[in-house]
């Protein structure tokens, strides 16, 4: 419908923000709590917008319609002037080309149209304009911007610059907000097209309404700065997709998230201790394996058959484990060797390499016991989290991290391994893979979007954001997720063969209590750990 009403007009006019590009952020507001977190710099948030607040209420006996970065700035305390670079710089690599405005802007480009830009910010002109080069807009006769010359389009002033260059009556304008970009055009002559792309609060109304509430109970700016791209990055694929599969939304919502958080800090753990070659244990570390060479190119890694029940095999033929250790040490050579697992209690594969004499680190989702005599890391620390009953009861991190295979027995090896599956394979093993393939799918889109905004922001997700993420939805399932995730079988057993709900929302998911002390946390995620090795 909008393309066919650009056809009527002989110059497009388009508003900037939410309109033809956007922040990887929810809201605007979130740049300013990214840099309180990145910078450590506290109570810059209250600081920012109180000095904004104060710029356009200053009396200089000129009536102030906008105000400038600059002007800003002279309003903020000393102890955080500096920030102000760093905040074009922020504004820089968050700001990204809106897909919907930028289909209109080919279209109109496509067809001959005189192109024009009118912005409300606070942003000078010529950062403005070079952002909207970087991001491809190139093709566009002359640039509006309200710091500029004081004049806003939310009064029509900066209309009336417009109009003088050229005739309304040839003008479309097009823009998100419905007073500035739409109500206010239309009153001085120039016809507008409303793209409501930018309200935040009905942003999720018929997707995922609970980050409305997620938002609006947190107060933790460190938190809030990270959750909010994860917000943005789905809302942005929502629009963007035409079928939304209920796995495929998990695996980019959530397992996406979580894993790349744990990649990222496996990454930072094997730079710190010059790792070269990373093992991956099956199954928990299928998904890890896949994705690390996404963000790390430079360091080597083995997706790895062993468990227990190898262990065991291993045990009691003498010929096997010669060939097992041989092939080993073939990978890791001279090799600084780290073995990553999701969960451990007894430590027994990375004893199990030492022992053979492969000498290696443990980096750990989290373990149920720390021992002295191995060197190890784990990602998540804390025993504080209210609700973490949620999380750990849930067994969510190894659902959401173990590989779309069938339980693996055993191993043959061949100048390679080869891994034995289970010769029964249950119906509830069957769906449980068939699921984790659809989610693959979800986790492979994230890791695009992860690679494309977030990463650049060298954004350092920890446990406790992972863990609050999830647990917005695992408190408050919907009952779309209740009946999916109630579909959800495991083992209980070692030979796989008893099998009960991996996901029970009406008692422990939907418990409100919190952790208080090491002593019951350890009790909690023991639990969770009887059958990790």
């Amino acid at each position: 419908m909008f393309k066919k009403l650009i056809n009527n007009y002989d110059i497009i006019s388009f508003d900037v923000f939410d309109t033809l590009v956007t922040r990887c952020f929810l809201k605007p507001d979130d740049v300013f709590r990214y840099i309180e977190y990145r910078e450590d710099a506290e109570g810059f948030v209250c600081a920012r917008k109180q000095a904004e607040s104060n710029a356009f209420n200053r009396d200089n006996g000129l009536k102030c319609y906008e105000v400038t970065l600059e002007e800003i700035y002279e309003q903020i305390p000393g102890k955080y002037k500096f920030l102000k670079d760093i905040e074009l710089e922020i504004e820089k690599k968050c700001i990204i080309v809106n897909p919907v405005g930028c289909e209109l802007y080919l279209d109109a480009i496509s067809k001959g149209k005189q192109i024009i830009i009118v912005s409300d910010s606070y942003l000078p002109k010529t950062f403005i304009e070079n952002i909207l080069h970087d991001l491809g807009y190139i093709s566009f006769n002359n640039l509006f911007v309200s710091s500029e010359v004081n004049k806003t389009k939310r009064n029509g002033n900066l209309y009336s610059d417009v109009i003088q260059k050229f005739k309304k009556e040839k003008i479309l304008h097009i823009g998100d907000n419905y007073h500035s970009d739409f109500i206010i055009p239309q009153e001085i002559g120039i016809n507008a097209i409303h793209l409501n792309e930018r309200s935040y609060d009905n942003c999720f109304s018929n997707h995922n309404s609970r980050v409305f509430q997620f938002f609006e109970s947190n107060t933790d700016q460190s938190l809030l700065a990270k959750t909010s791209i994860l917000a943005k990055m789905d809302l942005l694929r929502f629009r963007n997709e035409d079928e939304n599969n209920f796995w495929n939304n998990v695996g980019f919502c959530y397992a996406g998230p979580m894993i790349f958080s744990f990649l990222k800090w496996i990454e930072n753990n094997a730079h710190e201790k010059e790792i070269t070659h990373i093992l991956f244990v099956a199954r928990d570390g299928y998904f890890l394996n896949e994705f690390f060479s996404k963000i790390n190119s430079n360091i080597s890694t083995t997706y790895l058959y062993l468990n227990r029940a190898i262990i065991d095999s291993l045990s009691n033929d003498d010929c096997n484990k010669e060939k097992y250790i041989k092939y080993l040490k073939s990978i890791v050579s001279s090799n600084k060797i780290m073995v990553v697992d999701v969960g451990t209690n007894n430590f027994s594969m990375q004893k199990f390499l030492i022992e053979h004499g492969i000498d290696c680190v443990g980096s750990y989702w989290c373990t149920g016991r720390d021992v002295d005599e191995l060197e190890y890391s784990k990602f998540f620390k804390s025993t504080s989290i209210p609700n973490i009953d949620s999380f750990f009861g849930s067994g969510l991190i190894e659902f959401f991290m173990t590989s779309p295979e069938p339980p693996i027995v055993d191993v043959a090896i061949n100048n390679h391994l080869l891994p034995i599956y289970a010769s029964q394979i249950l119906p509830y093993e069957k769906y449980r893979i068939s699921v984790l393939q659809e989610m693959m799918v979800g986790i492979q889109n994230y890791s695009k979007y992860y690679l494309k905004y977030i990463k650049q922001l060298d954004f350092l997700f920890s446990s406790d954001d992972i863990i609050n993420w999830n647990l917005f939805w695992l408190n408050y399932p919907s009952n779309e997720e209740k009946e999916e995730f109630g579909k959800i079988y495991h083992a209980s057993d070692d030979e796989h063969v008893k099998y009960s709900p991996q996901f029970n929302f009406t008692s422990s998911v939907n418990k409100v209590d919190e952790i208080k002390t090491i002593k019951r946390y350890l009790v909690l995620l023991k639990n969770r750990l009887t059958r990790w090795i």
